[in-house]
């Protein structure tokens, strides 16, 4: 089975390959995570995303809005803590997407 990739940020991650976005961007941290909320938010306008082998898939309000609030899951795992203030902005984004059922699952 191939290794998953990394969908916004890295060398080998999708947005690299694909867009020329993102290849040197190396994990979620306070100082970078509006970074990814743009991107998220790009994907949402444009109608896709991709999945973590580099696929067009739909994005949805529901995909976005897991999407970021698994940053603060990463942000926590790449410099050990969550600001306030990120997490308050991130939260922020995921309910402007005013979906009517919680997130059951972030994304895969």
């Amino acid at each position: 089975m191939a290794r998953k990739k990394n969908i916004y940020a890295g060398p080998s991650s999708c947005y690299c390959i694909h867009e020329r976005l993102g290849c040197d961007v190396a994990g979620v941290t306070p100082q970078n995570y509006v970074w990814y909320l743009a991107q998220i938010e790009r994907d949402l306008r444009r109608g896709w995303t991709y999945d973590h082998a580099c696929n067009r898939i739909p994005m949805t309000p529901e995909l976005a809005r897991a999407r970021a609030i698994y940053l603060i899951a990463l942000m926590k795992k790449h410099v050990g803590r969550v600001p306030e203030e990120a997490r308050k902005t991130i939260m922020e984004f995921a309910n402007k997407l005013r979906l009517k059922e919680p997130v059951k699952a972030v994304a895969k």
